[in-house]
């Protein structure tokens, strides 16, 4: 697995380069909220082949479970 980040700016050029290069990979693009369930579930588009999510691994906003959350803007990668 890799991931990047990158601005909303980005993601008409990127997305459509990705479609077009990914040789086969499979690549989730999704937002980066403060409700990561949904990001990953519901928000989401696969290029390539859809992989399955450990959904229930995800946390959930907690503030409204099924509304989208603020835009993540300074995101923590655990060391686990």
């Amino acid at each position: 697995m890799y991931q990047i980040a990158f601005e909303n700016a980005l993601f008409d050029r990127l997305v459509p380069w990705l479609m077009l290069n990914h040789r086969g990979l499979s690549i989730l693009v999704h937002p980066n909220s403060t409700n990561p369930r949904r990001d990953h579930l519901n928000d989401a588009l696969w290029i390539g082949r859809p992989l399955s999510i450990l959904g229930d691994m995800l946390p959930t906003s907690q503030d409204v479970p099924d509304e989208a959350g603020e835009p993540n803007t300074s995101p923590i990668v655990s060391a686990e």
